[in-house]
């Protein structure tokens, strides 16, 4: 008798925990379907071609108009920096003012000053002349690097790198041809130029105080240039 009571106890017992395993996913259902109706309602409505259209034309407007604000600003601080700089500056020569109105024009663009007036002496032509070093220097192809590396000047503080074109590799010329274009590079404590054009050349490097004048010409020395360093001033 109290095996069939244990064991009905014990049956009941895992009906009712069925029960509620039933109960309890009845449940879970239940409430996904409802929230399922419910965000199905609320869905908004598909967006039609037209729309996405328009969408698609007012992004395009509104960055227009951006990169036009970003530029009228951009104007508008250059032309403040500007008149800052002129700020203090008269002159009843109206060249005198219209070369204080370049000078402010180029700082307000983020240009220094001592690059501005490296690049003005360019353009001057210097008083004096003083040679320096006068040295022949490799002219690279790509056939032909040279035998030495010599193209350092004035105690290193100058560096010329020439490049030239190969003249003939098929009968083994393969030093540069004189006859074409070749390009210079000039590094030195300033910055750095370069320039191409048929020897002969000239370059002009403005320092602070100073110009150096490189003079590039021809040699009887196949692949090589010979490179003349000049140092010159302005009285």
């Amino acid at each position: 008798m109290d095996f069939h009571r244990t064991t009905e106890k014990y049956r009941r017992r895992e009906m009712q925990s069925q029960m509620r395993l039933i109960g309890w996913m009845v449940l879970i259902v239940a409430a996904l379907s409802i929230g399922w109706l419910i965000g199905y309602a609320q869905a908004p409505a598909p967006v039609s071609h037209d729309e996405m259209t328009a969408v698609r034309g007012d992004n395009v407007r509104l960055t227009q108009e951006l990169a036009l604000r970003d530029s009228e600003l951009a104007s508008e601080r250059q032309r403040r920096r500007e008149a800052e700089l002129l700020a203090g500056s008269s002159s009843n020569n109206p060249v005198a003012w219209r070369a204080q109105q370049i000078v402010a024009q180029h700082i307000s663009r983020g240009i220094s000053p001592e690059r501005i007036s490296q690049n003005l002496q360019t353009l001057a032509s210097p008083n004096r002349c003083r040679d320096i070093e006068t040295r022949d220097i490799e002219v690279v192809t790509p056939l032909f690097a040279g035998g030495e590396s010599n193209r350092n000047f004035l105690g290193d503080s100058l560096t010329i790198f020439i490049e030239g074109e190969a003249r003939d590799a098929a009968e083994g010329q393969s030093w540069y041809d004189a006859t074409r274009p070749i390009l210079v590079r000039a590094s030195y404590l300033g910055g750095e130029a370069t320039t191409t054009g048929v020897l002969p050349l000239t370059m002009n490097l403005p320092t602070k105080d100073w110009l150096i004048r490189v003079a590039l010409t021809t040699t009887d020395l196949n692949g090589y240039a010979r490179v003349s360093i000049s140092k010159c001033v302005f009285d």
